[in-house]
């Protein structure tokens, strides 16, 4: 589908497009100023409906209803926070339950640093790491959605920056050359190098 441009002189290029016989008419530039003013107005009216119906330029409202349509309905987060959720779900919706449709979903609700792991192919394993402000419950809500059904998910989530002051081993993954649950995995109590604090699990 061609998209609108939006015409924004329709009274000028009508006024300037006369034929010959009424240029320089003033009662006939008025009776064309008039008419032409109100398909202006029709147009502007258009574009506006257009332009709010699109997620980066939509305000509260128009998101309310564009969640609806895709499966998000607003619960009373921040106008910014519900654009990115609305985002997500659209991705989720189309998602095919890879890790690189799970690590699109994060990025949109986070700006914390992710990682994954995956011990064979039945469970998935996924940390963020520095953001305190992000929702859990959203995140992991969203993340179930868009991982295949028969596959399982933990989320980690740590409010320490990676490798920051008290975070350096915070929610690591095993340093061992053979990444297996069987060498450590998410971390080691007995052993700092090898992961390090695990809190705030969520598992589906």
């Amino acid at each position: 589908m061609v998209e609108l441009t939006h015409i924004t002189d329709h009274v000028r290029t009508a006024i300037l497009n006369l034929n010959g016989p009424f240029i320089g008419k003033p009662r006939i530039a008025s009776v064309v100023w008039a008419f032409v003013s109100e398909i202006q107005e029709l147009e502007d009216a258009i574009q506006s409906v257009i332009t709010l119906r699109q997620i980066d330029n939509a305000g509260l409202e128009q998101l309310k209803v564009l969640g609806k349509i895709v499966g998000e309905r607003y619960a009373s987060q921040a106008v910014e926070t519900y654009r990115a959720y609305v985002k997500a779900r659209i991705l989720v919706n189309r998602s095919g339950g890879t890790i690189n449709d799970l690590l699109r979903v994060i990025q949109l609700l986070s700006t914390a640093t992710v990682a994954w792991y995956q011990d064979g192919y039945y469970v998935v394993s996924i940390s963020v790491e520095g953001d305190a402000s992000v929702s859990l419950e959203g995140l992991n809500r969203m993340l179930r959605d868009a991982k295949k059904a028969n596959e399982g998910l933990y989320l980690y989530h740590s409010t320490l920056a990676a490798g920051g002051a008290g975070g350096a081993f915070s929610l690591k993954f095993d340093e061992a050359s053979d990444v297996t649950a069987g060498s450590g995995g998410w971390g080691r109590a007995s052993n700092p190098t090898v992961g390090g604090e695990l809190f705030r699990v969520r598992n589906s």
